[in-house]
């Protein structure tokens, strides 16, 4: 079995204008859409290492924990700006 910190993260360029690039981890119904294929990967890549942490808590790799919380905190952050401003305390 292969875990999701195994799975390669393919990305894909828009065909046309407008459209956003998308990045999908193989194997995963999810894909991340950003406005470049950096962007794009970064948010499957942070999904991932925070999937990863949920699941195996303190078997989680301590090289990976810091990279982990980091890309936590970002996912928090991403969440609380498409809180639309009356629903914000």
């Amino acid at each position: 079995m292969v875990g999701i910190l195994n799975r390669p993260i393919h990305t894909f360029s828009p065909m046309q204008d407008g459209q956003r690039f998308v990045a999908i981890i193989q194997g995963f119904p999810m894909h991340f859409r950003g406005d470049s294929a950096m962007q794009a990967k970064k948010l499957a890549d942070d999904f991932r290492l925070v999937e990863s942490l949920k699941v195996l808590g303190s078997k989680f790799p301590d090289e990976l924990r810091e990279k982990a919380e980091a890309a936590k905190v970002r996912t928090a952050a991403r969440k609380a700006a498409k809180v639309p401003a009356q629903f914000k305390k």
